[in-house]
């Protein structure tokens, strides 16, 4: 429980100086959106605290998960420069250990969820539900759009000539 404590402490403090720094130097939607990262980072924490001894365990050795599933997803051939067994290789033996479910990207939390909501699989939201924080869920989905290039993210970022309408939608 330490290691992953003190991981998110440190993760929480870098991005925490990150939205300082760009408060500073003017980008408050660019703040909002680091912001939405040290939110995740809290859901993390609250579920870590509601979960049993073993949840920060599963939460440390995701990373063999999502450096498996980085792989799949990489260009080229990717090879592991590292010596012991690779990324696949702990994949196979923690999905043996904890289950089909872990495999998820929020799988490390599967136990909690299974046990406090009743969901397998969970998503982010069910860690929110299992963290209830107090209704924080509207300024992440807000921060979300800030930081992804979809279509609300576009619009909500781009300058309006009026209530409802944006640069982009009238320069044709």
């Amino acid at each position: 429980m330490a290691y992953a404590a003190l991981s998110l402490s440190v993760r929480a403090l870098t991005v925490s100086h990150e939205i300082c720094a760009l408060l500073r130097a003017g980008f408050p939607q660019a703040a909002m959106g680091r912001w939405r990262t040290l939110y995740e980072v809290n859901v993390v924490a609250a579920v870590l605290g509601v979960g049993n001894r073993h949840t920060a365990t599963r939460l440390n050795e995701h990373r063999w998960i999502m450096l498996a599933r980085d792989r799949r997803h990489a260009d080229g051939e990717a090879t592991w420069p590292h010596d012991g067994p690779t990324p696949e290789e702990m994949q196979e033996r923690l999905v043996r250990r904890f289950g089909p479910t872990y495999t998820g990207r929020y799988g490390w939390a599967a136990e909690v969820t299974r046990r406090r909501l009743g969901v397998a699989k969970p998503q982010f939201h069910h860690l929110e539900k299992v963290a209830a924080l107090g209704g924080r869920s509207d300024r992440h989905l807000a921060a979300h759009h800030r930081v992804h290039a979809d279509a609300l993210g576009t619009w909500s970022s781009s300058p309006r000539t009026a209530p409802g309408t944006s640069v982009l939608a009238t320069a044709g």
